[in-house]
């Protein structure tokens, strides 16, 4: 054995809300850290991605079999953040259906 420690090192925006009196925009900074953080991170602490990621990306989102998240959850030694810059967010009122992807899920715009 060589004593090794596995984990693992994200570099997610931070974010606040545009308007600190909107509660669509406090939703929103919920959603943006589900997506940047929460994406990666939940699997590995709980099993499961975030609820909002479940719940805009559907069937699109793989999911885990009982197994899987038995293996992943709380797979690591440690978690490492590197932070550059802060952005502020607000509720995306229109999203194109037709481009479904990461970031028109989220339904935030990031100003």
């Amino acid at each position: 054995s060589q004593d090794g420690k596995i984990g693992i090192v994200l570099s997610p925006f931070w974010v606040e809300p545009y308007d600190v009196n909107s509660h669509a925009d406090k939703e929103a900074v919920e959603r943006a850290l589900d997506y940047y953080l929460g994406w990666h991170l939940d699997p590995l602490i709980f099993g499961d991605y975030p609820k909002a990621i479940k719940r805009n990306a559907g069937k699109r989102l793989p999911s885990f079999t009982r197994k899987q998240t038995e293996m992943i959850r709380n797979s690591f030694d440690f978690i490492g953040i590197n932070y550059y810059s802060a952005r502020y967010v607000t509720r995306q009122l229109q999203s194109d259906p037709s481009r479904l992807r990461f970031t028109t899920d989220q339904h935030v715009e990031y100003k």
